[in-house]
């Protein structure tokens, strides 16, 4: 599935809790993702681990859903 059609698939509670995630600091993300993976959501650990490896593309993700946020 796109990036960004996985994006839009989401509810608006979860993609402010993502942006929040995404614009945190690095020490932040990296508990958040560990706590993701305790609770075994890795879908969403292996996304925040892909963006986590991109800035330019966690920073798109970014854009995208402050943008989509601004838009509902």
């Amino acid at each position: 599935m796109d990036p960004v059609d996985r994006l839009e698939k989401m509810t608006k509670s979860i993609r402010r809790d993502l942006l929040e995630v995404l614009t945190a600091e690095p020490a932040a993300r990296a508990d958040l993702v560990r706590r993701f993976h305790e609770r075994g959501d890795d879908d969403l650990v292996e996304m925040l681990k892909d963006l986590e490896d991109d800035d330019v593309l966690r920073e798109q993700v970014v854009d995208v859903l402050k943008e989509s946020l601004r838009a509902d």
